[in-house]
């Protein structure tokens, strides 16, 4: 019965997307029909880097050292038959170079050592979306030069073996990306040579939208002119020297990764001045100096940049010299960070974006204090801090609130509190007041659309390996089953009722997404009725979904409150910000 999946392609096409590639080659074993199917996505991603032990095995063939009985004729006659199929290829040995451009003898040989140089005429794959080169140089001096390079002639001309070596490499890959005409990625960071070429040839590469490289001096170099989106890695430190000219005008790319530390302002200005239709910004790693002085602003000078997005990671949460880079945006309305503070907020006054997407902010911070940003659309971001009562201490505060109701209303002589008595109400006193400020707070955000009020739920440390450990998993009190911990709810959050100042979000008449994940919201079947007749364009909530998860343990009490909801609004989408769980766990 299970061989007939293979009957119906569609179906294949989507589960082929969750197997791994070990998943993928049992498939294409179990008939002809699953063969038939499954052939095509096995070799569609391949990497010989990530593919378990093949990279191992065919190092090993390459030095004539076979294991498994698999030598080098073996591999060629793989990536013979099946070069048709791969649309996403990672380089990180010769071989495959060898292979790609042999034509001499299509069939598999017993010995490829006769034929020891390479025609790059034509390539047998020609159907590449992506294309990463993963330059070894051991790789090369073992297999590069013994079957591509004429090491005889080498000898007798003086020339370096190394270097020429390299340099026929890097004429074989140029030439494997240029006969791929739908080339869209191409990643060549660790290969100099080959982003030589593209600097000199950059109309090569047509199809080509996404390149990562290096940036030579910390300046953006020529690219193709069908690129809009570029990474950068291994930005040298010592690179960037403000004195020298500044690179060239790239007026296509929109969007910048830098994934290695920039350490001063003046290296930022000079990527924005390079790329002046650029969108999205994103910097790894910002450490600004603290002696680091800003580029002199001349009299008459009105350059500024058009960018709309940045994201930016601080280095351990310093650097706020980065507010000197905000004069120049502008035009930026989304604000991606994983640290923010006062002078971030006076710098971003036209934000419509604000998204602290895993940072938390103490609620004493910003209780009473006013806000810079009241024309946000999107806030995304958790409140700590406040004072905390466990459910246990909390009954306890009703029955004492109660019983001194009960006394005035039957006129009996107070009953004199204990001191712990007080100390509870104090804290119960102080958590109301504090929550109801911060919510009036947001309430002035009369323009949210999108608002999240704790971090994105994430799971526990070590959930995904595969040995269930007992920080990963406990035994339910409800059922005594196991099940998954999910330890990212925060105790000293907002609640979210309307005794603690739920009321005063009345005022967001346009919200349309309401997230509250890893919060203790403490909602009742009241809050939901009043939300649910308040936010007229509320279309998705997220937290009362959170049992959804694959090896979540049902909350009854959430359940009720998913239910109630649904029936008062079966318009609203229940859903969680974290997704890919499944395919984790069942890997």
């Amino acid at each position: 019965m299970l061989d007939r999946v293979g009957l119906y392609p569609e179906l294949a096409e989507y589960v082929s997307e969750h197997l791994t590639q070990a998943d993928l080659f049992n498939c294409v074993r179990v008939s002809r029909n699953w063969h038939a199917v499954f052939i095509r996505h096995l070799w569609e991603t391949f990497s010989d880097h990530t593919s378990g032990s093949w990279f191992k095995h065919l190092e090993g063939a390459s030095k004539n050292n076979p294991m498994d009985g698999q030598d080098i004729a073996w591999f060629k006659d793989v990536y013979t038959r099946h070069a048709g199929f791969i649309r996403h290829l990672e380089l990180c040995h010769s071989f495959i170079i060898y292979v790609c451009f042999d034509k001499t003898n299509p069939a598999p040989s017993t010995s490829i050592a006769a034929s020891n140089t390479i025609d790059l005429t034509t390539s047998m794959i020609t159907r590449l979306k992506s294309l990463t080169i993963k330059h070894n140089s051991h790789n090369m001096d073992d297999f590069l030069k013994t079957h591509l390079v004429p090491m005889d002639s080498i000898a007798a001309d003086g020339h370096d073996e190394e270097a020429l070596a390299e340099t026929v490499m890097a004429e074989a890959c140029w030439r494997l990306a240029k006969c791929n005409p739908r080339l869209e990625s191409f990643d060549c960071t660790k290969f100099r040579h080959i982003q030589q070429r593209i600097a000199e040839h950059p109309t090569a590469l047509r199809t080509l939208q996404t390149l990562t490289m290096e940036l030579p001096y910390g300046r953006v170099p020529r690219i193709p002119p069908s690129v809009t989106r570029l990474n950068s890695s291994l930005l040298r430190k010592e690179s960037f020297d403000p004195t020298d000219p500044p690179g060239l005008i790239n007026d296509t790319l929109k969007e910048l990764y830098i994934k290695d530390e920039v350490r001063t302002v003046a290296h930022i200005k000079s990527l924005l001045v390079q790329l002046p239709s650029l969108r999205y910004l994103r910097l790894r790693r910002v450490h600004l100096k603290e002696d680091d002085q800003p580029p002199a602003v001349a009299e008459g000078d009105t350059w500024t940049s058009d960018l709309r997005i940045l994201l930016c990671g601080l280095y351990e949460r310093k650097s706020p010299e980065l507010v000197r880079i905000f004069p120049w945006m502008p035009n930026l309305v989304e604000f991606h960070h994983s640290y923010v503070s006062s002078p971030f907020t006076t710098a971003l006054a036209k934000l419509r974006v604000l998204d602290l997407q895993y940072e938390t902010i103490d609620a004493r911070c910003v209780a009473d204090k006013p806000w810079v940003c009241l024309d946000l659309e999107m806030f995304r971001c958790g409140f700590v801090g406040l004072p905390y009562l466990s459910d246990r201490n909390e009954k306890l505060v009703k029955d004492i609130l109660e019983r001194e109701e009960k006394a005035r209303r039957e006129g009996l002589p107070e009953v004199a509190r204990t001191a712990v008595e007080t100390e509870l109400l104090g804290i119960a006193e102080e958590g109301k007041t504090m929550r109801k400020s911060v919510l009036q707070q947001i309430s002035l955000l009369t323009s949210l659309k999108h608002l999240t009020l704790s971090r994105d739920l994430k799971v526990g440390r070590g959930l995904f390996s595969r040995r269930k450990t007992s920080l990963s998993v406990y035994r339910s009190e409800r059922d005594g089953k196991l099940y998954f911990r999910y330890n990212d709810v925060l105790p000293d959050t907002l609640y979210l009722r309307l005794d603690t100042g739920l009321g005063q979000l009345a005022s967001l008449v346009n919200l349309e997404l309401f997230g509250f994940e890893s919060m203790n919201h403490r909602m009742t079947p009241a809050e939901i009725e009043w939300i649910a007749r308040t936010f007229p364009t509320l279309k998705e909530m997220r937290g009362l979904a959170i049992h959804g998860q694959v090896g979540a343990e049902r909350d009854p009490s959430m359940d009720a409150l998913r239910e109630l909801m649904q029936s008062l609004r079966p318009d609203i989408v229940h859903s969680s910000s974290f997704t890919g769980y499944e395919r984790q766990v069942r890997n």
